[in-house]
């Protein structure tokens, strides 16, 4: 049996009033992405969010642009 790989989403880090919509965005990712474990970070040095993961090799692919897309990150 393989581990789920793991997929980081680094972001800035929100404006109180943004907090509800990056936690509902984190459920998304892991509902949408089951097979991988999902973590969310803010990072106050960065200015767009990143994307990265770990221990894919065997993964099923993502689509990266459709997720920025879809939580509107461009």
């Amino acid at each position: 049996m393989n581990a789920k790989p793991i997929f980081l989403v680094r972001m800035p880090k929100p404006e109180d009033d943004d907090r509800d919509k990056y936690i509902e965005m984190t459920r998304e990712l892991e509902f949408k992405l089951n097979d991988y474990h999902v973590l969310v970070a803010f990072d106050n040095k960065i200015e767009t969010v990143v994307f990265e993961c770990f221990n894919a090799k065997d993964a099923t692919e993502i689509d990266i642009e459709s997720l920025r897309k879809e939580f509107n990150l461009l």
